[in-house]
């Protein structure tokens, strides 16, 4: 119990000063927005799917993943060539 009392008086002292609350609160949800911001707008997220063509719960999953609003799916043939897909535009950076 000793130590919930300490944590107690300690976060009473913290909280004391307005330049404690604005340094744990308001400043990280300000450079969050910030960067946010800079970062742009809402984007579509992009869906690779890889499974075998004419399996008719694969078609139909991807047909589902592909009618979704605001998903963009594309389908593979195998793993490598997703796994490529998303390894060249990182590496391009």
């Amino acid at each position: 119990m000793k130590v919930l009392a300490v944590a107690r008086v300690n976060l009473k002292r913290y909280f004391r000063q307005k330049s404690s609350i604005f340094m744990v609160f308001v400043l990280p949800m300000m450079i969050v927005l910030l960067l946010g911001s800079m970062a742009g707008g809402a984007s579509t997220p992009e869906v690779g799917f890889v499974g075998p063509e004419g399996d008719g719960l694969a078609d139909e999953l991807f047909t589902l993943i592909d009618q979704a609003d605001g998903v963009d799916a594309t389908r593979f043939d195998n793993d490598d060539d997703a796994i490529r897909q998303i390894l060249i535009p990182v590496l391009l950076l």
